[in-house]
């Protein structure tokens, strides 16, 4: 009967001591596991907050001059955005982990193929991509447009040459540059932002440029430029170049071919 009841005992004991194990593996400090698991959850929960378009100008570096988007620049075959900041592609992605991070697919860079074009009636030569149309119906005007579609958005330049008075200056000029800018963003447009003006010669004549940056109603991100210069005989000449945001430099590009290549017809 002793024995009996001593095997009992130790049977409770043994069950008693499970008991308590399991206990103070619930308690903080008990176990490691137990308290690494809510740092995980914390660290799925995290989320990405976007950039402010509060000023896209300030987003640009230090020294920003845009004479730097002329082209030029190598394509290190990462991913940009239309302003040319480093992204990974896809939606926010939150990196748990090293082997996690996405792998970048770069928009690559278009080429063009160019052919000589003389437009007689103003007076003016050029090249301009092979491939582009043109529209030449309005007297003094000439608006070359890329067949290839890219963001619901077709690229195009325009080139125009106007008469202006005898006592134009050059004041008169960035004036027009001005009011043309503001112009283009009156519609369409939900959000519209400028460069500062910059000078530089087109047909050895003094001009000034600037740049843009719009985002149609449906998000849709547009770039370009307007380019005015004065020339002999009481002419001025406008050129716009209107092209996709995320394709920017592509299309920058064939503006400086364009104005490399623009000269006088002898």
């Amino acid at each position: 009967m002793v024995e009996k009841h001593s095997m009992r005992r130790t049977a409770l004991c043994a069950v008693c001591l499970c008991l308590m194990l399991v206990l103070s593996a619930c308690t903080p400090g008990g176990n490691d596991y137990a308290t690494a698991a809510p740092t995980q959850n914390a660290a799925l929960s995290l989320t990405t907050e976007a950039p402010s378009n509060a000023d896209w100008l300030s987003d640009l570096p230090e020294g920003y001059d845009p004479a730097m988007e002329e082209g030029g620049e190598e394509y290190d075959g990462g991913t940009y955005d239309e302003m040319g900041r480093s992204i990974y592609a896809g939606a926010t992605p939150i990196p748990l982990d090293p082997i996690d991070m996405p792998t970048a697919t770069p928009r690559p860079e278009l080429t063009f193929n160019y052919v000589a074009y003389e437009a007689a009636g103003l007076g003016i030569k050029f090249e301009i991509p092979y491939d582009w149309t043109v529209d030449d119906s309005q007297n003094g005007t000439l608006i070359f447009t890329d067949p290839n579609t890219f963001d619901n958005v077709n690229a195009s330049l325009s080139i125009a040459i106007t008469t202006v008075a005898n006592s134009y200056t050059t004041n008169d000029l960035k004036n027009d540059l001005t009011s043309e800018m503001t112009a283009l963003g009156q519609y369409n447009y939900s959000e519209w932002r400028l460069t500062e003006q910059e000078s530089r010669t087109l047909l050895k004549g003094e001009g000034f440029y600037a740049g843009y940056r719009g985002v149609l109603y449906d998000g849709t991100i547009v770039r370009g430029r307007v380019h005015m210069a004065l020339l002999t005989g009481n002419r001025r000449i406008t050129v716009q170049l209107n092209c996709p945001g995320w394709f920017n430099s592509s299309y920058t590009a064939v503006y400086t071919h364009f104005r490399n290549t623009l000269a006088y017809i002898e």
